[in-house]
């Protein structure tokens, strides 16, 4: 249980720097594009507030360690002979 809850919790670090990475480069630029296809108002920018970032990286970490807590739990109460039957 301990080697998979650390290999969820590297994953779920990776995925989520990665996601914060490429929301941080992307964000700027599809602003501009909304407010150069008139979708947004002409004063909409991204600013510099780095916490959407940190709640999506902690989010990005919580979902994946809770994913590994849950499925862990259920394959935890089955037995092994009640596994190799099915």
């Amino acid at each position: 249980r301990r080697m998979v809850f650390t290999e969820a919790f590297v994953i779920g670090v990776l995925a989520s720097a990665a996601g914060c990475s490429l929301g941080a480069t992307g964000a700027p630029r599809l602003a501009a594009w909304m407010v150069d296809a008139g979708i947004a108002p002409a004063w909409f920018r991204i600013g510099e507030q780095t916490w959407p970032l940190h709640t999506a990286f902690w989010t990005g970490l919580f979902v994946a360690l809770s994913g590994v807590a849950v499925s862990s739990w259920r394959a935890g109460r089955i037995g092994p002979t009640e596994a190799l039957r099915e």
